[in-house]
């Protein structure tokens, strides 16, 4: 089992992975807009940095923020 000190350092190379390209894929947030590439070893620490309604409901308030969703 890690100690929190090698967890942390886990979370912190995963935040910066580099996917394999044949094993990725792009996450969406609720309302369709790309967030991020990931695979099955950093998808979690990847969206962790999101707030769950943003992973779960269309309707999540943006506090102000543009949206753009022309890409």
């Amino acid at each position: 089992m890690p100690n929190n000190y090698e967890t942390k350092m886990e979370e912190k190379d995963l935040r910066n992975h580099r996917c394999v390209r044949s094993e990725s894929w792009i996450e969406y947030d609720a309302r369709g807009i790309p967030l991020s590439k990931v695979c099955h070893l950093c998808r979690e620490v990847k969206l962790k940095k999101y707030r769950p309604e943003v992973l779960t409901n269309p309707n999540y308030d943006t506090y102000g923020e543009r949206i753009d969703e022309d890409y």
